[in-house]
């Protein structure tokens, strides 16, 4: 798998986020936000994914 395509709307607090993800040779991305700014709500959406 080289990328991820993200298409969130209104999930948990989210209220839309769309990015591509890419892995080019690697197999970890990073994903950064200051304390308040929807890391747990991404979490908990990408758990009902798994």
């Amino acid at each position: 798998m080289d990328k991820i395509i993200l298409n969130f709307d209104h999930c948990f607090g989210i209220t839309k986020l769309s990015q591509e993800l890419t892995f080019e040779g690697e197999n970890v991305v990073l994903i950064y936000a200051p304390n308040g700014l929807m890391k747990t709500f991404f979490a908990k959406t990408l758990q009902l994914y798994g």
